[in-house]
C-alpha cells in the first residue's frame, strides 16, 4: 500500500497527538491507568512508524520502535496485572470481620499485618514476632 505524503503527515500528526495526550495524562492524572497510558503510547508509535514509512528518518524509526516495544511490554504487564487482580480472592485469615448471612458486615474489623513472607508481624495485634 502506497500512502500519499499528505496522508502520511496526517497519520503522523495523529500519532503525535496520542503521545501528547499520554504525556499530559501521565503528568496530570491523580492516579494513572497503566493500560490507557501504554495504549496511547503504542498507538502513537504505530501511527508515527506508518508516517515514517513515507518520510523515512532512521533515527526517528529507531526511537519509535523502542518506544513501541516499551509501550507493548507495559501494556502486556498492565493487562496481566488486571487479570491477576480479578482472580485474587481475599484471604479470610487476614481479617476477623464478621459478615452476617445477609452479607452485611458487623462493622468490627481487625487485621493481621504480614511481613511479605506470609508470617504475622508484631504490630500491636498481640502476636509475637517469630
Amino acid at each position: 500500500m502506497t500512502l500519499f505524503p499528505l496522508t502520511a503527515d496526517i497519520i503522523g500528526i495523529c500519532g503525535s497527538v496520542l503521545f501528547i495526550i499520554g504525556f499530559a495524562y501521565a503528568n496530570l492524572a491523580k492516579a494513572m491507568d497503566q493500560l490507557l497510558f501504554n495504549a496511547l503510547n503504542l498507538g502513537g508509535a504505530i501511527l508515527l512508524l506508518i508516517s515514517l514509512s513515507v518520510h523515512f528518518n532512521l533515527a526517528a524509526v529507531v526511537l519509535e520502535v523502542a518506544w513501541g516495544a516499551i509501550a507493548l511490554a507495559g501494556l502486556v504487564r498492565a493487562i496481566w496485572g488486571r487479570s491477576r487482580s480479578k482472580a485474587d480472592v481475599p484471604n479470610p485469615l487476614m481479617s476477623s470481620e464478621v459478615v452476617t448471612p445477609s452479607g452485611k458486615s458487623d462493622g468490627v474489623s481487625t487485621s493481621i499485618d504480614m511481613d511479605g513472607k506470609g508470617k504475622p508481624t508484631a504490630s500491636g495485634n498481640g502476636l509475637a514476632a517469630p
